[in-house]
């Protein structure tokens, strides 16, 4: 036992145990980070109902300026449609930093993406996501964006992150087909 508290004692023993600490801490850190990333693509499982079909929507935005940063809420209700695919727009080609969340028992859609480093926000018009869903009645309730739901907001902001008001026409779900 006494060769063993000498063995911790000395300095160089310590320092090689805490980098060795620090890189298995880092390493299993970064194993979950990238866990938690979600896809480009969202599929959710599909429900036990038969579908009647299927409708795209587009979330546009209309003559924005500098556009740096978007999140929105959909709400829809899981009783008459599911989630079954969610793609990125062609407005912002983001690449990584676009993501999808999905509480399908509450009917909630969180969507977002960011440019990423110190970069002049987009200015224009265009589809920031392409949400396919499949409805199981004939009269369903149309999804729609909704200012804040199950504590998250909807909101855009431009490259020195001051929020773009987003009003009804600035920001738009649509059926496309």
């Amino acid at each position: 036992m006494n060769n063993l508290s000498r063995v911790f004692a000395d300095k160089k023993v310590q320092t090689g145990l805490m980098l060795v600490a620090i890189l298995v801490t880092f390493s299993a850190s970064g194993y979950v980070m990238a866990l938690m990333v979600a896809p480009k693509t969202y599929v959710q499982p599909k429900l036990e109902a038969a579908a009647l079909g299927t409708f795209r929507m587009s979330l546009n935005v209309t003559d924005v300026s500098d556009l740096y940063a978007w999140q929105a809420a959909i709400s829809y209700d899981p009783t008459q449609v599911t989630l079954l695919t969610v793609q990125p727009g062609n407005l912002m080609d983001v690449g990584f930093p676009f993501f999808v969340a999905s509480t399908p028992g509450d009917g909630c859609l969180l969507l977002g993406a960011t440019l990423k480093g110190n970069v002049t926000g987009i200015t224009g018009s265009g589809a920031l996501a392409t949400i396919i869903f499949e409805y199981y009645v004939a009269a369903y309730t149309t999804p729609s964006i909704v200012n804040q739901k199950a504590g998250f907001d909807t909101f855009l902001e431009d490259s020195s992150l001051a929020t773009i008001p987003a009003g009804q026409t600035l920001l738009t779900l649509n059926i496309i087909s």
